[in-house]
């Protein structure tokens, strides 16, 4: 059952969910993925062959339900504000993808632009927000959306917009469609 505390919402669409993964170099790379969800991007991930490969979970039922699977080998049961990424990946680069959770995303945003900006390791990231919120992210300067997250985001990578998700896409479905942005670095 979907818990709203943890700010769930699934990716029920197959063909998306490969866009997103397609968007991200995955083969040799480590790869990080915050919440398995319905697995609609673990196990596409998992498929394209990552060195190492870690999927940070919150939701203990979400494991449990999974934890039969060929897959479940790769999902940590862990708060991923709190998640150590650096002694995770063993001070080696890694990249993240995620459908994220959106009561969270902003502050998983600020923790990895503080981590890029201290250790300059991660590669890249692919993350789906809510659309306010990428909008926000990507906005230009002297634009009314413009604010601390674009600037912040900005200055350590190069945000474009991916696709846009419908939130129909979504169960359950959210209030808003969402978008993926993804971040290179500076």
């Amino acid at each position: 059952m979907f818990k709203k505390k943890y700010g769930q919402n699934f990716l029920n669409n197959s063909l998306i969910g490969s866009k997103i993964v397609n968007s991200l170099t995955i083969t040799g790379k480590n790869i990080l993925e915050i919440g398995c969800g319905n697995l609609a991007l673990t196990n596409k991930i998992i498929n394209k062959k990552p060195k190492k490969f870690i999927c940070v979970e919150i939701d203990k039922d979400l494991i449990d339900e999974v934890q039969n699977s060929n897959n479940s080998k790769y999902i940590l049961e862990h708060d991923a504000l709190i998640f150590n990424e650096i002694k995770a990946f063993q001070n080696q680069s890694f990249s993240i993808i995620s459908n994220l959770p959106f009561n969270i995303s902003s502050l998983l945003l600020i923790k990895w632009i503080n981590i890029q900006c201290n250790y300059k390791c991660i590669n890249e990231m692919v993350l789906m927000f809510q659309k306010e919120l990428a909008e926000r992210i990507i906005s230009k300067e002297n634009t009314k959306k413009y604010g601390r997250i674009s600037l912040l985001s900005q200055a350590y990578f190069n945000v474009k917009k991916e696709l846009i998700v419908k939130k129909a896409e979504f169960t359950p479905v959210p209030k808003v469609d969402a978008i993926v942005l993804k971040f290179a670095p500076l």
